[in-house]
């Protein structure tokens, strides 16, 4: 960055000098190398001391070395782009003189916070055991990828905030972040970007368009009732009583809707209508005009009436499930919501209340509970028979199975499983997994710190 003399001053040299000598103060050195560009295309050394001498310390193109003194006073005449060099990064002291446009100088960026740090954690072989980041974040805290690849988290401050993949730096915070991070969702209200969370009384409200400092959420009463699902391109409220709140769009507010009798909620279509299911029939319902649509539901064999629960996955599939008689275990069944057709189907513990869906858009699958689903060109849904799942990265997944750290694929209906090396019996499975890193979370005495490490090349899983 430029370095201006003080008001009053006109020696940029003195300028560029002080700010060498201060930096090299705040490091912790007595000294620091400074390399100068000259207008003419040369460059000069320099070492700077924090008590303000300047020693020469180019290598002569003649063989006699010009005195300090001389040096510095080209310094001066010439005009010129410093730049002081710190740890591998760049530093800008000064620019041009006159009316000559300054050298461009190629500057590196410090290495981010908790570069080459020992992850202490054991991870599985596709991964570094070092970080490339870290970040200082709540005790509970895991993280989510965001659509645009960004990661969300809440730090030790009770913010929650949105990190670079990259580097770990914040680039967005918001104010009164909940405890429990599953429960933020990303969606649109208004046509606008948010984050949500729902609670029995109200859903709040973070716009992620707002960029100015931190960010304070707004609140939408609700219901004491009410159920949101987050499947659809908007939050849909449901009230129960066959009645749901239609998300609010850019050209409407958000109002109630009725769905036919018996229809349990879906999702709020990419198209703006909302999707209901019924014991014989998928319905879409115009949140404008109120009219319904239906399209024949080809039920599971077995499956008797309207199904118990459906769980919302995108705006175009959901998993429904029906009770089995006499048995503690479901039908799960993966519904086309556009056609009304079960893609696949299996019986498996039915998910809880208390279930996060874990979901990899891009591979088009996710984990909820015990059970596996893949939604796209190969649909399946599989149970996954007690495998406690922390992140998903399209059939590979990332969790526990008797509090121990395993990795597992599913390929077809079938599940494999392995373990890895462990530091200790406690060490905790990633949160998440993208194409190029595994994200972990680990307390050490009285920190939590979440750790980004590195896919090895080499070792890429499936």
């Amino acid at each position: 960055m430029p370095i201006e003399p003080a008001h009053g001053e006109s020696d940029r040299h003195r300028a560029a000098t002080d700010a060498a000598a201060q930096k090299a103060a705040e490091q912790g050195h007595e000294a620091v190398r400074v390399r100068a560009h000259l207008s003419d295309g040369r460059s000069v050394d320099f070492v700077v001391r924090t008590t303000g001498e300047v020693y020469d310390t180019t290598v002569p193109d003649e063989p006699v070395k010009p005195s300090r003194k001389k040096r510095a006073l080209i310094l001066v005449a010439a005009g010129l782009t410093g730049v002081l060099v710190i740890g591998g990064g760049a530093f800008v002291l000064g620019h041009a003189l006159g009316d000559e446009e300054p050298v461009a100088v190629e500057t590196t960026p410090p290495p981010p916070a908790g570069a080459g740090t020992d992850i202490p954690v054991g991870l599985p072989p596709a991964f570094s055991s070092t970080a490339a980041w870290s970040a200082q974040v709540d005790d509970k805290a895991v993280v989510r990828e965001l659509s645009d690849g960004r990661l969300l988290t809440i730090t030790e401050a009770r913010t929650l905030t949105i990190l670079d993949p990259d580097r770990g730096e914040p680039q967005w915070v918001g104010s009164s972040a909940p405890t429990d991070l599953t429960d933020v969702h990303e969606t649109t209200w208004q046509g606008r970007p948010v984050l949500a969370a729902a609670s029995s009384q109200s859903l709040t409200l973070w716009p992620l368009d707002d960029t100015d400092g931190t960010v304070a959420p707004v609140s939408v009463d609700l219901d004491a009732r009410a159920e949101v699902t987050y499947a659809g391109t908007a939050p849909l409220i449901d009230l129960g009583d066959y009645t749901v709140t239609a998300p609010a769009t850019e050209s409407s507010e958000a109002h109630r809707v009725t769905l036919p009798p018996g229809a349990v909620p879906a999702a709020a279509g990419a198209d703006g209508v909302i999707r209901s299911l019924t014991d014989e029939a998928v319905w879409t319902t115009n949140p404008d005009t109120g009219e319904h649509e239906r399209i024949d539901l080809a039920t599971p064999e077995g499956a008797d009436g309207a199904p118990e629960d459906v769980i919302g996955l995108t705006a175009d599939h959901a998993l429904a499930q029906w009770s089995e008689d006499g048995s503690s275990d479901t039908t799960l069944a993966l519904i086309d919501l556009t056609t009304g057709t079960v893609a696949a189907e299996a019986t498996a513990r039915p998910p809880s209340d208390s279930d996060v869906l874990r979901s990899d858009p891009d591979a088009q699958t996710a984990v909820i509970g015990d059970v596996f689903i893949s939604y796209g060109d190969d649909p399946a849904v599989v149970d996954l028979d007690g495998l406690d799942v922390t992140a998903v990265d399209g059939r590979q997944l990332y969790g526990s199975r008797d509090r121990t750290a395993v990795t597992a694929t599913v390929t077809g209906d079938e599940t494999s499983v392995e373990d890895y090396p462990l530091y200790s019996p406690d060490d905790p499975s990633p949160v998440l997994v993208s194409d190029d890193a595994a994200y972990v979370v680990h307390t050490t005495v009285d920190e939590t710190y979440l750790y980004r490490a590195d896919r090895t090349p080499s070792k890429e899983t499936p």
